[in-house]
């Protein structure tokens, strides 16, 4: 099943364009700080940049196993953190999709990450439907900051 991204002009409402580049399902889509940049991920196991003036796919990110159920770009819109049902945290450098780190959580699945406002700690958000648990990391050196654990 391909999926598509579609951009719409807010002033008109009428349909910008149509990207395509997913081999399946797309889970979500984040915007670089900036706004010139945007990423998809995919059940294909796999993110995507993005041009947002022209529309063009700038480079696919492979190395999860599967989902890339979540992801996040740094205040600096210098790296992108991906999530993922392999249980995974991988960081990418945005201008050549480089991966700079993996993080493997401990809690199974990693549905949710986000940066703090200046960028110096990447919170994860995994677990089942019985128990959920947040870290926190040092964005740099991906050395956990602090854990909790608990019921949903």
């Amino acid at each position: 099943m391909k999926s598509v991204v579609k951009l719409w002009d807010r002033a008109s409402g009428k349909l910008r364009e149509t990207l395509s580049g997913h081999s399946n399902l797309i889970e979500w889509i984040a915007f670089s700080p900036n706004g010139k940049t945007f990423a998809t991920g995919s059940w294909d196991r796999t993110a995507k940049l993005w041009d947002f003036a022209s529309g063009k796919e700038l480079m696919t990110l492979t190395g999860h196993m599967d989902t890339v159920y979540h992801g996040a770009f740094s205040p600096d819109g210098k790296t992108l953190a991906t999530a993922s049902w392999d249980g995974t945290v991988r960081l990418w450098h945005v201008a050549t999709g480089q991966e700079l780190l993996t993080y493997r959580g401990a809690g199974g699945v990693l549905w949710h990450v986000a940066f703090s406002r200046d960028g110096r700690v990447l919170a994860t958000g995994s677990g089942s439907i019985a128990v959920g648990e947040v870290t926190l990391l040092h964005a740099a050196s991906r050395k956990e900051a602090a854990q909790s654990a608990g019921p949903d």
